[in-house]
This record gives structure tokens, sequence and C-alpha cells, in this order.
């Protein structure tokens, strides 16, 4: 059983005009898997998406980001759970932008084997040093948003953002 940990060097929101880097790091085999988006797509998705609120883009972008390092792996490993770190808050509001970006690219499976729970506040993430690398580009990312992930992305958050519409009207 695998233990995985997440985590993101530069949260979106602490300036986007910088990189942000997330990665995933499974414990027990040493994998790693990382995603980098540059600060110029990221005022992209600010320009593009400034009529919406601000919190609901960054999480949107932060659990894009995680989904997408997911589906960079190979093959998914036995998980016991995977350790999120809370740079998105409160926690249960990322729970649940994981569970719908995961849902809507159709991986509601991947999103249950992942188990994410929160990581202890007193525990330091296992993450954090290779994520920490990734964003200072001594490490290989698995995978660099492009603009391909950019279309891919406004049109998540569109169409999410249209359900919220229809609910309420």
């Amino acid at each position: 059983m695998e233990i995985c940990w997440i985590d993101t060097a530069n949260q979106i929101h602490n300036s986007w005009y910088k990189d942000t880097a997330v990665g995933i790091f499974m414990e027990n085999s040493g994998k790693f898997r990382g995603v980098i988006i540059s600060g110029k797509f990221k005022l992209k998705i600010k320009d593009k998406l400034s009529i919406f609120d601000s919190s609901a883009v960054v999480g949107h972008l932060q659990a894009f980001l995680v989904y997408l390092c997911c589906s960079t792996m190979d093959s998914i490993p036995e998980i016991e759970k995977t350790f999120l770190c809370s740079d998105f808050q409160p926690i249960n509001a990322y729970h649940k932008y994981l569970q719908k970006c995961f849902s809507y690219h159709g991986k509601t499976e991947l999103f249950s084997k992942m188990r994410f729970v929160q990581k202890p506040k007193e525990v330091k993430s296992k993450a954090h040093p290779k994520v920490r690398k990734l964003y200072q580009r001594r490490k290989e990312p698995s995978l660099v948003f492009n603009t391909g992930h950019l279309e891919q992305f406004l049109e998540y958050f569109h169409r999410q953002s249209l359900k919220k519409k229809e609910r309420k009207g």
C-alpha cells in the first residue's frame, strides 16, 4: 500500500506573476510526478476569469493542477491515503474542487483510488522538498502546463460556472 503526498510550491494566489509547481510523491516507491504552470498562463487565467470570484478560480485551478499531476502516473498503485497539504483553504472546499475536477474529466475512479485526506498540521510534507526543487527548476517536471491545458481548464471552469448559474436560475 502506497502513501502519497501532494504539495504546492508558490501557491497560485501568492503571486499570479510567478510560476507554481504541484507534485505528488509516493513514499514507499520513491516515485515523484510534478506539474509546473508559468506565471504567464496564470495571468491569462486571472485575466480571462476576472469577473469570477478569485477564490473559485484559485480552487478550480489548484484542483486542475492536482488532476494533471495524478493523470501523469503510468499506473496507479494501491493507495492507503494521499495527504493533501492545505494549499487551498478550507480543506473541505479543496476536496470538493478536486471531486468536481476528477468527475468532470471522467476520472471518478481515480479520485476514489487517491483517498485524499488533509495532512496533519504537525507532520511535514514528504513531497515539499521535491516540489521545491521542481519550482526552482532543479528537477524536471513530468508535465508543463501549455496552451492546450489552458483551453482545457477554461472550458472546464466555464462548464462548472454554467452549472452553478443553472442551479441558481
